[in-house]
């Protein structure tokens, strides 16, 4: 996993597939690591990670405080984690991107959405409890 500096905290990073840049928080509460994409109950069943790298440049980092990615004593907003994900895009060159956030990660896309809504192509939010999901689109 490659791993780039935001905010002088490590970010380890994965990129899947090629086509149009999608963001992705991952779930899991205050474990939002990538491996949740492919390990936690339901994103485990769906096998997101089987289909959307077919059409999307799929990029997927452990949240800071999570995984492999550094963390510290502080105060954190949703704002923090809206600055991780652009700081991101920032490193890979990206302008606009999709969003998608499962579980709690739904909670960081819509802080990215309000803080940087220019950067924002489509906000995707997954959030399994009783199947129900949302989609926004700017």
């Amino acid at each position: 996993m490659p791993i780039v500096e935001i905010d002088g905290l490590e970010t380890h990073y994965d990129i899947l597939g090629d086509g149009p840049p999608l963001l992705m928080y991952s779930p899991g509460g205050f474990d939002a690591r990538v491996e949740q994409w492919t390990e936690l109950g339901v994103y485990k069943r769906i096998k997101l990670l089987d289909h959307l790298p077919k059409q999307y440049k799929c990029i997927l980092f452990d949240r800071r405080e999570n995984g492999r990615s550094g963390g510290r004593v502080e105060r954190i907003t949703w704002n923090h984690f809206a600055q991780q994900g652009v700081g991101l895009l920032d490193s890979l060159g990206i302008d606009r991107a999709h969003i998608l956030g499962g579980c709690m990660g739904c909670s960081s896309v819509a802080a990215f959405g309000v803080v940087f809504p220019r950067r924002v192509l489509s906000m995707v939010f997954y959030w399994p409890v009783g199947g129900a999901k949302y989609r926004l689109n700017s």
